[in-house]
């Protein structure tokens, strides 16, 4: 286990729930299959080019991240979950134990503080006798089943925290027994530190581009051709993907992030690798069963994208690093105009991502967590 001496925290708390994206991502397309203001590739900073010059494989190559983590669900009480103690309900009132007093934290031994929750044990360790992180967490709780009517849905964490951390911070893999001002020797599994991380970047302020919409819609209808009716839920724009993939996994600049739900579900996840095959390129003749392509459209060519994502998982107090992947597999028409560049799309699966998303910037935000303090958990837990 790696010691490491107490670190000061304080910044300010902003209140922030949802597996969901990160907030400004609204919907007003019309014409979905010409990438509109929500769905344009310029958007992200891409230039439309030649479908055969984009590449047909890709993968990011970053051995000490993308590691598997989990959501922490709001209905389990998110990073206050004593997720060593596990869960079998998915009623939220089985999961509010009485919180302590700080006084009775510090009488703890260091067998019963190792199976407190993230949030506790940040909030001992920093020495804070409001146990603000604990409280707040645990009020998140309270409000979000005021406003579900008493339930909260099971998807309802912070999927994008955990998305954005993994992508931007090395895996923690060792055990870290971190010392408070006290005295008191607070013991943090890699799966606490993970937590810790992954709220800290779902509360961050960031600096992001984006690209498609949000569906709210728990179901879509569709017309005569099999067209989704409501604008909104047609989501990210095929081409927009297409182009975003190529640019964002090909060159590795960036790490791409995708709600892989198209209702109104949102499920985070950092795309790892993807591999693409082309067929039935063909003329574009006007016909009624396709009447919505992009201006400008001159050619067909059918897309089979097979997309590896990271995937969460449940966390574990094994001291190994944690991988688990989920694979997609989404079809798709590629409009081309004459020189045989990608202007537009449509969706020929029914499963399909609903937005993508880059992270450029992520500073310091309101969860009660510092980046000193965090960075110096997590340099404990990586090194020897």
């Amino acid at each position: 286990m790696k010691s490491l001496p107490h670190v000061s925290s304080l910044i300010l708390f902003l209140s922030f729930w949802s597996c969901g994206q990160p907030s400004g991502l609204t919907h007003n397309s019309h014409v979905h299959e010409a990438p509109d203001a929500i769905n344009a590739y310029q958007r992200m900073g891409l230039d439309t080019k030649p479908y055969t010059d984009v590449r047909a494989t890709a993968q990011i190559n970053s051995p000490q991240k993308f590691w598997s983590g989990f959501y922490w669900p709001t209905y389990q009480g998110g990073i206050s979950y004593r997720w060593q103690y596990g869960g079998q309900t998915e009623s939220y009132t089985a999961y509010l134990y009485p919180i302590p007093s700080f006084p009775e934290y510090q009488q703890l031994r260091p067998e019963q503080l190792q199976r407190l929750s993230p949030a506790e044990k940040y909030d001992v360790w920093v020495n804070d006798p409001a146990m603000t992180l604990t409280r707040i967490e645990r009020q998140k709780v309270i409000n979000t089943a005021q406003n579900y009517n008493n339930t909260i849905p099971t998807w309802f964490g912070i999927c994008d925290g955990w998305a954005l951390a993994t992508s931007m911070e090395d895996e923690p893999i060792r055990m870290v027994r971190a010392q408070s001002p006290s005295g008191q020797i607070v013991p943090f599994y890699p799966e606490d530190i993970k937590a810790l991380m992954s709220q800290y970047y779902a509360h961050a302020r960031k600096q992001y581009v984006s690209a498609g919409g949000r569906c709210n819609r728990p179901q879509v209808t569709k017309d005569a051709n099999g067209r989704v009716i409501e604008p909104e839920c047609r989501d990210i724009n095929p081409a927009t993907l297409h182009l975003a993939m190529d640019r964002f996994v090909g060159d590795k600049e960036r790490k791409l992030i995708i709600d892989i739900s198209r209702d109104e579900m949102v499920w985070n996840y950092p795309i790892y690798n993807y591999r693409i095959q082309y067929n039935n390129l063909r003329r574009f003749t006007p016909h009624p069963s396709y009447p919505h392509a992009a201006p400008g459209t001159q050619y067909l060519i059918n897309v089979n994208a097979t997309v590896v994502l990271v995937s969460g998982d449940q966390p574990t107090t094994q001291l190994v690093p944690q991988r688990a992947y989920l694979q997609k597999v989404w079809q798709y028409v590629l409009e081309l105009d004459g020189s045989y560049n990608i202007i537009g799309g449509e969706w020929i699966t029914d499963e399909h991502p609903d937005f993508v998303w880059i992270v450029q910037s992520a500073a310091n935000g309101s969860s009660r967590i510092d980046y000193q303090n965090l960075s110096a958990l997590a340099q404990a837990a990586r090194s020897l």
